[in-house]
């Protein structure tokens, strides 16, 4: 019986509008199946050669420790959790944060107007704060990124 229930759930996804919201279908409603890794990958299959990316799908794939579709999953879901939990500089087998993936903002204009206002800030020895907190916390996140990445031109440690 179990098996008669995976086909006909592989038959509907490759037959079947998955996003025509009238059929109640939900990729989390078989979620259970895909701890299978033969009905995962199948599936996997099927919704690969559809052009249909799920993420309750995609995640089994660290179960079933599927590199490719591992690093499908992690550039393509809640990247801005990754850049959090790593930093704006990170290199490894399944994930690659770097500037060219990790645009949080840098590639932004960003203009404050006036910068320095002498009746709204204090300026001399003890204006060393930034008090606009918008601008504070875009300088913070410079310079994390400044910190983690590697050093370059002639002041670079040798190799």
């Amino acid at each position: 019986m179990a098996d008669d229930l995976k086909d006909e759930v592989l038959g509907f996804l490759e037959t079947e509008n998955l996003m025509n919201r009238s059929k109640n279908f939900r990729f989390e409603d078989m979620a259970y199946l895909l701890k299978n890794k033969e009905f995962f990958d199948k599936a996997a299959d099927i919704l690969r050669n559809r052009g249909i990316f799920d993420p309750t799908v995609w995640s089994f794939s660290c179960l079933h420790k599927n590199v490719d579709m591992m690093r499908e999953y992690f550039e393509m879901v809640k990247p801005r959790q990754i850049f959090d939990r790593v930093g704006s500089r990170f290199n490894s087998s399944l994930v690659t944060v770097d500037a060219a993936n990790a645009n949080h903002g840098f590639n932004t204009l960003l203009e404050y107007h006036p910068m320095i206002n002498a009746r709204a800030h204090v300026i001399g020895r003890e204006g060393h704060q930034i008090l606009n907190r918008t601008f504070r916390a875009t300088y913070d996140q410079f310079l994390s990124t400044m910190v983690q990445k590697r050093a370059q031109g002639p002041l670079s440690p040798q190799e």
